[in-house]
């Protein structure tokens, strides 16, 4: 008989959403293979970024809030109403028709996806009132909010209640183990962006034929990625070879951009996930970049881009271009899972540019780096299922 695990999440999980939407969607479907699931989603998310309809269907998930949000313009008291609202435990106690959800439903596993601390706060009350429940946490990110004395004290709460925890990276596993107490002392393992296996495609000739290199960039243009794809692109655009950029991405993240598209750099929309794949496995090598700057310097250290199991998907050869401290730049390397860059001076990117394989090394390479990957992933999903299994 399959265990019974209730997820409760202010991520709303969704296939086609941003990383944390994604990766939550893609968590709850390894799990629906071993165990038995339903889902507590936060309202305000859902309402942005919808669900993906199966869960509806099967009325395996249900909406909960925290509060009644009060729109003051004045930035004391939105300051000052955000920490009544994070330590006013009224706030945090679900409603009657999330407890009949939750005690019909009787979980023997409460795993919380946090994107905020409300939900830490929320998960202590959980916890509470059901305390034969084992409690778990997923960690994905680490926000500067979460230094504060008071919102760290609340986490902090949260994680003594804990049985284990999930971190999205090995990276992110250090940084919390040095931020918080006890940590160290709880069961862990690390599970890197979940992905779907049986889409992987493969590449069995070189794409564009050896008179060109064709990148591809895929993804959100965060500040922590910003710098570096920005270095990237003024050294396409210099480069005295035929490498070629296409991005991928919002709309509202092509302002950063769009000045310094050209004939070699090409902004080509939004694309749907389900469509991702197929349009990637198009091009060669698929570009992860890092913040080289100081100020955001705390994301790259942690954040492993949801873009490298995409790109790894659809059969590109990964390009990380950031800091030698940074978590995808680590994760690529230790891993062996593709070509890393972390001299951002033109002259050595330029030079790395020159090198990049082609023709047959390059589909020697890339096989080698998915059978790598596909043994990472796996063992990183056994590790989940045994560390809740236990």
């Amino acid at each position: 008989m399959q265990k019974r695990i209730l997820i409760v999440t202010d991520f709303s999980p969704n296939e086609n959403g941003f990383a944390g939407p994604q990766t939550t969607y893609h968590f709850v479907k390894l799990l629906e293979k071993n165990f038995e699931c339903k889902l507590l989603v936060h309202q305000l998310n859902f309402k942005l970024l919808g669900i993906n309809e199966d869960w509806v269907a099967n009325k395996d998930f249900q909406l909960f809030e925290y509060f009644i949000d009060v729109n003051w313009n004045n930035r004391f008291y939105k300051i000052l109403n955000f920490f009544k609202k994070l330590f006013n435990p009224r706030f945090f106690h679900f409603s009657n028709k999330n407890k009949a959800f939750i005690v019909g439903f009787e979980p023997e596993i409460i795993i919380g996806i946090p994107n905020s601390p409300f939900l830490y706060k929320a998960l202590i009350n959980l916890k509470s009132q059901i305390p034969y429940a084992k409690l778990f946490c997923y960690i994905m990110d680490d926000y500067k909010l979460y230094d504060d004395f008071l919102v760290k004290n609340v986490i902090q709460k949260s994680f003594n209640k804990i049985e284990g925890w999930i971190s999205i990276s090995e990276n992110m596993a250090s940084l919390f183990q040095t931020k918080f107490k006890n940590l160290k002392n709880k069961s862990y393992t690390v599970l890197q962006n979940p992905v779907p296996l049986d889409r992987m495609l493969t590449k069995k000739t070189w794409s564009f034929g050896k008179k060109s290199i064709n990148i591809v960039y895929a993804g959100s243009v965060y500040p922590n990625h910003l710098d570096g794809l920005l270095q990237m692109i003024d050294s396409i655009n210099d480069s005295d070879h035929n490498v070629f950029l296409d991005i991928y991405t919002k709309e509202e993240f092509r302002h950063h951009f769009q000045k310094f598209e050209s004939s070699k750099v090409c902004y080509k929309g939004s694309i749907a996930y389900r469509e991702l794949t197929t349009i990637l496995h198009h091009y060669d090598f698929g570009l992860v970049t890092e913040t080289f700057t100081a100020e955001f310097a705390h994301f790259a250290r942690s954040s492993i881009q949801t873009k490298i199991n995409d790109y790894l998907l659809a059969g590109c050869m990964i390009i990380a271009f950031g800091p030698t401290y940074g978590a995808c730049v680590q994760y690529i390397l230790q891993n062996r899972l593709g070509l890393v860059l972390t001299n951002n001076q033109k002259g050595s990117i330029l030079d790395f540019l020159d090198s990049l394989p082609t023709k047959q090394e390059y589909i020697d390479q890339l096989r080698e780096v998915q059978e790598n990957w596909i043994i990472r992933v796996k063992e990183s999903e056994n590790l989940l299922i045994q560390l809740l299994n236990k």
